[in-house]
C-alpha cells in the first residue's frame, strides 16, 4: 500500500508539471500527427494499452490456445527512442485459466489514479469472469478472483472494466438467456475500496431492450461522476442497435440513448470502444453493417466513418480510438471475413471536426482473434498496438 499511496501523491504534485509540459510538447499548427505502429511484445494477441497522464504506457495481452491461455501485462516508461517493454508479468494465478474466442472475449485493463493495474478476464469452462488487481508493492499481481455468481447464464463476451480515482472500480457485464436475448440485461458490481471487495450484482439498463449475447461492451468512467457504457441491444430479437446508457451520478442511476440501429437476425460478433479527448469530450466507436464509425457522446446521432473508396468491400470490424490534445481522432480497424480473422490492419486521422485529414496507413494484418489498440502520447502523436 506504501508504493501506491507514494505514487498517488507523486501523480498529484506532478500534475502542474504535466499541464505545463504540455504548452511545450503540442506540434505546430497545420503538422501532421505522428503514428507509431508495433506489434503486440512476445507475439501477443488481445492487446489493451492504457498510456497514463505521464507517459507511462500499461499494456495486457493474451497468450495460448482458444480454450486455456494466460494474460500478461507489461510496462513501458517514456523515455525517447530507447524505451523498452518491461518484463512480462502473469496476470491470472491459475495458469491456463484464461480463453480466446475472437475480439469479443478480450481480457480489459484499467489503470487507477495511484498507478495500479486492474485486469479483468473471461472464462468459458465454467462461464466466469476473473479479476485481479497489482498487489500492493508493485511486483505482481494478487491471486485472482471470480466477481459474478447470480448473473452469469448466457455469458459469451468480456466484461468491462473501469477506474475512477484510487478507490472505485467497476466491472460491467451482459447475460441472459441465449434463447431470449430480449430479455438479457447489463449488470453491474462496484467496488469503493481500490478493488478489495465488491458490492452487490446489480442491474443497469433502465430500457430492458435485451442485449446482443456475442457482441462486446464497454464502458467510460471520469471522477465528475460520468458512467458511460455502449453495448448492443437486441430488442425484438432483430433490433441489434448499438445502445449507449449514460449515468451522471456514479452509477446509480442510467438514461439510455440509441446511437444507431441495425436490424439484423443474429448476432453480428462486433465490439465497441471508448476514448475521452480533450475539454471533457468521449468519443465512442462502434460497427454496423461492415462499416466502422464513431461519435462524441454530446452528438452521437453524428456518427463518422473513413471513405469506402479505396478498401474494398470485406467487413471493417473492432475498432479502437483515441483523440490527441488537438481534437485529432486516430480510427484503426481490421478487415477480414469471419468473426475470428483479425484482418488487414488499417488507420485513419480524422480532424477536430470530424473530416478525414488525409493521414492513414494499412501497416500489417492482425492475428487471428486479435484486434488493435490505440492510445495518444504527450507529444500529440499516436500509438497503434496490434
Amino acid at each position: 500500500m506504501i508504493f501506491f499511496q507514494r505514487a498517488l501523491q507523486a501523480r498529484r504534485l506532478a500534475s502542474w508539471t504535466f499541464l505545463l509540459a504540455i504548452m511545450f510538447v503540442t506540434r505546430p499548427v497545420g503538422s501532421a500527427a505522428e503514428v507509431k505502429v508495433i506489434r503486440t511484445p512476445n507475439d501477443g494477441i488481445q492487446p489493451q494499452l492504457v498510456v497514463e497522464a505521464l507517459g507511462k504506457k500499461h499494456l495486457i495481452y493474451f497468450k495460448g490456445g482458444k480454450q486455456r491461455g494466460n494474460v500478461f501485462y507489461v510496462t513501458r516508461e517514456s523515455k525517447g527512442a530507447s524505451d523498452v517493454w518491461s518484463e512480462s508479468k502473469r496476470v491470472n494465478s491459475e495458469p491456463g485459466s484464461a480463453r480466446r474466442n475472437g475480439a469479443i472475449s478480450h481480457a480489459r485493463l484499467a489503470v487507477d489514479e495511484s498507478g495500479r493495474a486492474h485486469v479483468t478476464w473471461f472464462t468459458m469452462r465454467p462461464p466466469n469472469y476473473y479479476y485481479a488487481r497489482m498487489n500492493d508493492d508493485g511486483t505482481g499481481f494478487e491471486p485472482q478472483r471470480s466477481l459474478v455468481k447470480r448473473n452469469i447464464h448466457g455469458v459469451e463476451a468480456g466484461a468491462a472494466l473501469v477506474t475512477t480515482g484510487s478507490d472505485k472500480v467497476s466491472l460491467i457485464w451482459h447475460a441472459g438467456p441465449f434463447a431470449q436475448v430480449e430479455t438479457r440485461g447489463i449488470f453491474m458490481r462496484q467496488s469503493t475500496d481500490g478493488g478489495r471487495t465488491f458490492g452487490v450484482e446489480r442491474r443497469i439498463d433502465s430500457a430492458k431492450a435485451g442485449s446482443c449475447p456475442c457482441c462486446g461492451l464497454s464502458a467510460f468512467a471520469d471522477a465528475g461522476g460520468r458512467l458511460l457504457v455502449s453495448y448492443r441491444s437486441a430488442e425484438e430479437k432483430i433490433h441489434r442497435d448499438m445502445t449507449l446508457l449514460n449515468s451522471t451520478d456514479g452509477g446509480q442511476s442510467f438514461s439510455n440513448a440509441t446511437l444507431q440501429k441495425w436490424d439484423i437476425p443474429r448476432c453480428p460478433v462486433a465490439t465497441t470502444v471508448f476514448a475521452p479527448g480533450p475539454d471533457g469530450q468521449v468519443a465512442v466507436a462502434w460497427e454496423t453493417k461492415g462499416q466502422v464509425y464513431f461519435a462524441s457522446t454530446k452528438t452521437p446521432d453524428k456518427p463518422v466513418s473513413p471513405p469506402v473508396a479505396g478498401y474494398g468491400k470485406v467487413r471493417r470490424k473492432n475498432p479502437a480510438i483515441a483523440i490527441n490534445g488537438r481534437g485529432e481522432t486516430l480510427l484503426a480497424w481490421g478487415e477480414g471475413e469471419g468473426f475470428r480473422a483479425g484482418g488487414k490492419l488499417h488507420w485513419m486521422i480524422f480532424d477536430s471536426s470530424g473530416k478525414p485529414s488525409g493521414q492513414k496507413g494499412q501497416p500489417g494484418v492482425v492475428p487471428e482473434s486479435s484486434m488493435p489498440a490505440v492510445a495518444t502520447l504527450l507529444d500529440g502523436s499516436f500509438i497503434v498496438v496490434y
